[in-house]
């Protein structure tokens, strides 16, 4: 399949070889192909140079034109502002007041130098890729370009009163978006992107969408020619797509990155296609081995739903964003199509049963590439067995086929440090209550000599200190009380505080015991830098996209 077949198949709901991505990559592209800024978003023979570059460097399935909202506004009057390392601004608004709003006329669409811009960098898009990527562009809806126009704190207030000049400007954007959103289809685009800046939670009400956005986009949308996709526009609106997914010609939503996935399918039903991925805010910070996890986490989660598409969430990437965090996206899309996806089969994590309550509750709550096999803690009382039971796990899932493999352990036997390779990491921390804790909390309680106990172990106190130590009631109190003050018990919230087993163990050692709160979301923290690490070992990154 090429990617304007796959894009299809993925709108279509049917099958496709792998799962679409895309990003938007204006600032990055400017400066990999070391162009002016304001040259690009006014010149669409660079604009077409710069997404030839990106095209041919990290093939994504779905190219736009340019994703410029205050072009349209623009075209109705306001003025704008260029910059040498952002995007453009509006420098002037049209309305300032209601008066205004009668001086508006639309702008001629053939003419106006704003939109003929994106017409001719859109037609350059569509000669150049069109038989082998599909092509769209961006649109402001009728409710969301007088925010272009007027600024928020005048066209609130106006959707709210509602009235006449509501109506007045609804008799501007309505046509002009039908106008426009249509010329746009006939120039090439193969599905048109609508931004939603206005139409979301921190904006409006379910009340105010129902009753006023609702209306004006059902007759707007019944009249253009071809698919749209809603977009989130960096807010969150989840709740409201219930409200907007039985729209006319609305095929999908590009949701936030934080914004539940099974949710986001419950809400919007079958068939719409659902766009998530990576934060576009986060893109320059992650490494590559952190976006590829993601990128994979977001797809085993969508693994048999036929409408996803992986992209960048956001309008656009930081301009400092590494190239090789775009490569770890279509990486990432390449191991799901061929069947490598991590979590089938890829990474496996040999981890002490000790954590096993508090992973497999993270697995119900996190999405994680990556497959567990766990040994029973009780091998530390014996360090060889346990040399000797690991290296045979991990022999055995390397015949497995596994490419990867993490240690879920501290320094439980003397060949630990001798474990290496490009194939495997060990967690941070040189005990599991140092994993779990983390390395401050983990000094804090040392300094008050305090003997950690994991819930698996106070369960099994009596095995570890008195059958495998040999430690009875009377030599017991001289060895603890020497180094230690007290007991603590690390509770996870997964398991009632076994009050019997430690107050038995308390009286055992002579030691006074309490409880500590600790959080599986450290030990969550902790696989996860884990996995970064496992996916930038052995990429072969050399730097030369930068």
């Amino acid at each position: 399949m090429n990617s304007l077949e796959r894009v299809q198949a993925t709108l279509g709901g049917r099958p496709a070889d792998r799962v679409p991505f895309t990003f938007q990559a204006n600032l990055l592209g400017a400066r990999l192909a070391g162009c002016a800024l304001p040259d690009y978003y006014t010149d669409p023979r660079v604009f077409l140079r710069v997404q030839t570059m990106l095209r041919e460097r990290f093939k994504p399935d779905l190219l736009f034109a340019p994703f410029m909202l205050c072009h349209s506004a623009a075209a109705f009057g306001s003025e704008l502002k260029y910059f040498d390392d952002q995007p453009p601004g509006i420098k002037r608004l049209v309305v300032r007041s209601v008066a205004d709003i009668a001086k508006c006329t639309p702008p001629d669409i053939d003419t106006h130098p704003a939109l003929l811009y994106i017409r001719r960098s859109l037609k350059g898009l569509v000669k150049a890729f069109g038989g082998e990527a599909a092509i769209g562009a961006a649109v402001l809806g009728p409710v969301d370009l007088p925010l272009m126009m007027m600024g928020m704190e005048r066209w609130l207030p106006m959707v709210v009163e509602g009235g006449d000049d509501l109506n007045r400007v609804f008799d501007l954007t309505v046509p002009h978006f039908v106008e426009w959103a249509n010329a746009l289809f006939d120039d090439g685009a193969r599905v048109l992107v609508l931004p939603s800046p206005f139409v979301t939670p921190r904006v409006m009400t379910r009340e105010l969408v129902r009753n006023i956005a609702l209306p004006v986009l059902r007759d707007a949308f019944a009249r253009v020619k071809g698919p749209l996709v809603l977009h989130h526009t960096g807010g969150k609106f989840l709740e409201f797509l219930d409200l907007l997914s039985d729209l006319p010609r609305v095929t999908g939503f590009i949701i936030d990155a934080g914004d539940d996935l099974m949710e986001a399918r419950k809400r919007v039903g079958p068939g719409k296609t659902i766009f998530s991925g990576i934060d576009n805010q986060n893109m320059d910070r992650y490494s590559p081995g952190e976006v590829e996890r993601r990128a994979l986490e977001k797809l085993h989660r969508m693994r048999n739903d036929p409408n996803f598409v992986l992209v960048v969430t956001g309008p656009d990437i930081p301009a400092q964003t590494s190239p090789d965090n775009l490569l770890a996206m279509l990486r990432a899309v390449e191991k799901s199509g061929s069947g490598k996806a991590l979590h089938h089969g890829k990474i496996v994590a040999v981890a002490c049963s000790i954590f096993e309550n508090e992973i497999k509750h993270l697995l119900k709550e996190q999405e994680m590439p990556v497959d567990f096999h766990f040994l029973d803690s009780k091998l530390h009382m014996k360090p060889r067995e346990l040399e000797k039971r690991m290296t045979e796990a991990i022999a055995e899932k390397r015949r497995q086929g596994y490419e990867k493999i993490m240690l879920i352990y501290g320094d439980c036997h003397h060949g630990m440090h001798e474990l290496s390779g490009d194939d495997l990491v060990r967690v941070a921390g040189h005990n599991c209550c140092k994993i779990i804790v983390g390395p401050e909390d983990y000094k804090k309680m040392k300094r008050e000599k305090a003997f950690l106990l994991m819930p698996e172990w106070a369960e099994r106190w009596k095995e570890v200190f008195r059958d495998e130590l040999g430690l009875d009631g009377t030599i017991a109190p001289s060895f603890m009380q020497e180094m230690h003050s007290k007991l603590v018990f690390l509770d996870t919230g997964l398991t009632p505080v076994p009050e019997k087993a430690l107050i038995e163990f308390s009286e055992y050692c002579g030691l006074p015991w309490e409880v500590r709160r600790v959080s599986p979301e450290r030990l969550l923290q902790n696989i996860r830098a884990s996995l970064d690490q496992l996916m930038d070992q052995g990429n072969g990154y050399d730097g030369n996209l930068s």
